[in-house]
C-alpha cells in the first residue's frame, strides 16, 4: 500500500505566501493610486491658489492704477458753471402796452396788479415802477456786467423821455423791485406788434 506524501510546513508556508502576493500587490497598487490622487488634488489646490493670487493682485493693481495715479480732468472752462454771466431766464415774448414785469422769473406779461417794469408807449419803450433803462449801442450784445454798468451810468426812469424802439434796437434795464438786469432786443416790429428777445440776469 503506497502512502501519498504530505506537503511539508515549508511548502505550505510558501504556497500561502505566493497565494497572497497578488492580493498584496493589488492593495499596494490601490494605496499608491490613492496617494497619487491625493497628491495631485493637493497640488492642484496649491497651484491654483499660487497662480490666482498674483493674477488677481496684478488685476487689482492694473484696475487701481488709473484711479489712484491718474488725476481727475479739470472741468472745461467753456462749460457754464453757474457764473455771473449765466442768465436766469432767456426767451422771446410779445411787447405791448400791457407791459412786462421783470421782477418775476419767468417775467410776467400783462401783470394783474401793476408793477410792470416796461411797456409800449406808442412805438416807444417806457419804464415804470422805479425801473431804469438805457439804450445799448455797442457792436456786440452786452454782457450782464455791461448792462449793469450802462444802467448805472446812463439809466433813466419813468420821468425821463421814453425812447423810440425799432427792429434791432437793444436796451439794458434794471427791474424796479428785484433789480434784475435785463437785455431787451427787438427782433421784429410790425405795425402795432413788436417781439423782443429778453435775457434776465441776477442783480449786481
Amino acid at each position: 500500500m503506497s502512502v501519498e506524501p504530505t506537503s511539508s510546513p515549508e511548502s505550505a508556508k510558501g504556497s500561502s505566501f505566493w497565494t497572497s502576493l497578488p492580493g498584496l500587490l493589488t492593495a499596494i497598487s490601490g494605496l499608491l493610486t490613492a496617494l497619487v490622487a491625493v497628491g495631485a488634488f493637493v497640488y492642484q489646490i496649491a497651484g491654483s491658489d499660487k497662480d490666482d493670487s498674483p493674477a488677481s493682485a496684478a488685476g487689482t493693481s492694473t484696475s487701481a492704477n488709473p484711479v489712484t495715479t491718474s488725476p481727475k480732468p479739470a472741468p472745461s472752462q467753456s462749460t457754464p458753471t453757474g457764473g455771473a454771466d449765466d442768465p436766469l431766464w432767456h426767451n422771446t415774448m410779445l411787447f405791448s402796452n400791457y407791459g412786462i414785469d421783470f421782477d418775476s422769473v419767468p417775467p410776467v406779461i400783462r401783470p394783474e396788479h401793476g408793477g410792470m417794469d416796461t411797456y409800449d408807449a406808442g412805438g416807444r419803450i417806457s419804464t415804470a415802477s422805479f425801473s431804469m433803462i438805457a439804450q445799448w449801442k455797442g457792436a456786440a450784445d452786452p454782457t450782464a456786467a455791461d448792462c449793469a454798468d450802462l444802467v448805472a451810468r446812463e439809466g433813466h426812469g419813468v420821468r425821463a423821455d421814453s425812447e423810440k424802439y425799432f427792429k434791432g434796437a437793444r436796451f439794458c434795464l434794471r427791474s424796479g423791485d428785484s433789480e434784475y438786469i435785463v437785455l431787451i432786443k427787438f427782433i421784429s416790429v410790425t405795425g402795432d406788434e413788436a417781439k423782443i428777445d429778453a435775457t434776465v440776469w441776477a442783480p449786481r
